[in-house]
């Protein structure tokens, strides 16, 4: 069995091998954009991610965006059902884009990172969504890095911004109108991540409306503070990944820790990881 089926069977994915099988079609490249740009091995193009109180399996793929036939990723977000025609047409417009598949469980996702031939990916997105008003209310000016679409009815679009200093996070965050993120950032430091893209912020809307805002923070200079920023549950859950990537020869290193505010209930934390296979 290889590595990527191997892992997704471990983590329960129903029709893991089918799963696998479709992605192992797509080329990949690694993700975050602070690797080369030539194609890699399935695993080595994906991020995975964990979420507190939520055992849904959580995955993304970083696509070789100019290696990619638009009809292969289309066949993998839809299934037998189709895609609502708004996702089909900014698929259609996407062509040169930066682009990303993912999942939260059931639910599908798809990013797109503006380039040279797609400047306006983002404003794609937003157009699928209708939630460019809301959006762009709540990001004050701020230029977006890179978009999504959360793929369930109604359509939900999500933008992040990437912030060079944690200053700039936090007053973002609060600009944005999250000061729960804006109070938790001012306790953190500069220290615990390496750039590009230490210190994002994502806001979603649906419907002409925001419904969370997200403080996602870098992790990789500092591994040992994941116990510290994740909290006891994920932390132990984190541990226990490590130990069945072991088991089978891979490694896994944290990237993110991430902060999700939405109204009337406590911040929901994410942690994100890389599964690294033997040279």
């Amino acid at each position: 069995m290889d590595a990527l089926t191997a892992w997704l069977t471990a983590l329960g994915a129903p029709d893991a091998a089918a799963l696998s099988a479709a992605l192992i079609r797509l080329p990949g490249r690694p993700p975050h954009g602070d690797a080369p740009v030539r194609p890699t091995r399935p695993l080595g193009a994906m991020e995975w991610s964990v979420r507190e109180g939520d055992d849904a399996v959580r995955w993304a793929y970083n696509l070789a965006g100019e290696r990619v036939d638009v009809d292969a990723i289309t066949s993998l977000l839809s299934g037998q059902d189709g895609l609502a025609d708004p996702v089909a047409t900014a698929l259609s417009e996407l062509r040169g884009a930066g682009l990303q598949v993912g999942a939260a469980g059931r639910r599908m996702k798809l990013y797109a990172y503006p380039g040279p031939q797609a400047p306006d990916a983002v404003a794609v997105l937003l157009r699928a969504a209708k939630a460019g008003p809301a959006l762009d209310a709540a990001l004050a000016g701020s230029v977006p890095s890179f978009g999504a679409l959360d793929l369930e009815e109604p359509l939900a679009a999500k933008v992040y911004f990437e912030a060079h200093s944690l200053p700039a996070a936090t007053a973002a965050a609060a600009a944005a109108g999250a000061p729960r993120l804006a109070a938790l950032g001012a306790g953190l430091d500069e220290g615990l991540g390496t750039p590009p893209a230490r210190w994002v912020l994502s806001i979603r809307a649906r419907a002409g409306a925001v419904v969370d805002r997200t403080l996602h923070v870098k992790l990789d200079a500092a591994p040992e503070r994941l116990a510290d920023l994740a909290g006891p549950e994920l932390s132990a859950r984190t541990a226990r990944l490590y130990r069945r990537a072991a088991r089978q020869r891979l490694r896994l290193l944290p990237t993110y820790v991430s902060f999700l505010d939405s109204p009337e209930r406590p911040l929901l934390t994410t942690v994100y990881y890389r599964l690294l296979e033997p040279r």
